[in-house]
């Protein structure tokens, strides 16, 4: 999953004391579970976005069903095991 933020953002705010609202923390829904192989997307948000094309977007499947799997065994849910990671 594409992280930048983290790179140069969450550094600079957390040294200025600023706070930070994640958009679109669940990876546009990606991570919430809410697709499948065969969907198909007509919103732009999801069109345009890497994490839903082609090949990266079965590969981020995947890695969803790895998540799921840490969730059953750990006793967490996807939302707080993508927001740990902020």
């Amino acid at each position: 999953m594409a992280r930048p933020a983290e790179e140069e953002l969450i550094p600079y705010c957390l040294e200025n004391n600023i706070s930070i609202i994640p958009f679109f923390p669940l990876a546009s829904g990606l991570l919430a579970g809410a697709y499948k192989k065969k969907d198909i997307f007509t919103d732009t948000s999801r069109l345009n976005n890497p994490l839903f094309q082609g090949e990266a977007f079965l590969a981020n499947l995947n890695v969803l069903t790895i998540l799921k799997y840490s969730q059953k065994r750990k006793e967490h849910n996807l939302h707080k095991l993508r927001l740990l990671g902020y």
